[in-house]
């Protein structure tokens, strides 16, 4: 097309055949070959974009996969576990976003709870006040048991918020709101129980060593504090037996000593 093109505008022109001719070579050269070029430049340029534009997408598709997976790891990982004791005995682990990620339960009463209520997901804080209105719960504490709170937390500043806001968003006396750390809740764990009842089972053995897991593993927080109480009793009683025979014993020696600096004096 372009040749013909050439010619039809060359018979025209009245020039040496010589000259015309190479003149009409270079046009041609000029046109049509670089044509050429540059459309073989374009195709090339045009693939090794697609390919760049196919990596950038396989980047960014690998990097969302991975966000993905790195999001839902960071969102089901805990951060602190509520254990949340009267009899019925729950534990509710909490992630770094205050979002409940697992319930448990550590006995019959705390399953018939947790059967009745949806906890996953929720803010502990609205977990807490769901679980204090639920009846069986209200039953527990109009029968004059008292709910135990236990934050365990990796993090002890994060305990300390988080028993914080417990304290003043729940309506939970100060003195049954309590934190640990997470040894002891992995210690608990592993002695089936929940780090609450398991913090009083501690606290019971330093006044008996002759306490086991299985003398309070199925009591009441009631019950076991009960014991704690008679425990700590008993041991100040034997203390102030043993207290008063031994000041007496030293008592008489100082009387015999007072009683002659008296007679001396009278």
């Amino acid at each position: 097309m372009i040749e013909n093109d050439l010619k039809a505008a060359f018979n025209e022109i009245h020039a040496e055949q010589s000259l015309k001719k190479e003149t009409k070579q270079f046009i041609y050269n000029k046109i049509y070959k670089n044509d050429k070029i540059e459309n073989k430049n374009y195709y090339k340029n045009h693939y090794n974009n697609k390919k760049i534009v196919k990596c950038i997408t396989a980047v960014a598709c690998c990097i969302m996969a991975l966000l993905g997976v790195s999001g839902y790891y960071t969102y089901n990982t805990p951060a602190a576990v509520i254990s949340f004791d009267i009899n019925p005995s729950i534990e509710l682990e909490v992630n770094i976003f205050d979002k409940i990620i697992n319930v448990t339960s550590y006995n019959s009463e705390g399953q018939s709870i947790v059967d009745e209520i949806s906890l996953k997901n929720k803010n502990y804080i609205v977990a807490i006040n769901e679980i204090l209105k639920n009846e069986k719960i209200v039953s527990f504490l109009q029968s004059g048991n008292n709910v135990e709170i236990l934050v365990a937390g990796k993090d002890e500043s994060k305990s300390d918020k988080m028993r914080a806001c417990l304290l003043s968003e729940t309506g939970i006396a100060d003195e049954n709101i309590h934190c640990s750390n997470w040894d002891n809740m992995t210690a608990a764990h592993s002695e089936g129980l929940s780090c609450g009842k398991y913090q009083l089972y501690l606290q019971l053995q330093s006044e008996n060593p002759s306490i086991t897991i299985e003398d309070i593993k199925n009591l009441s927080m009631k019950e076991i504090k009960e014991m704690l109480q008679n425990t700590t009793i008993n041991d100040s009683g034997e203390n102030m037996d043993m207290d008063c025979d031994s000041s007496c014993g030293n008592g008489s020696g100082h009387k015999h000593q007072h009683g002659h600096k008296g007679n001396a004096q009278y």
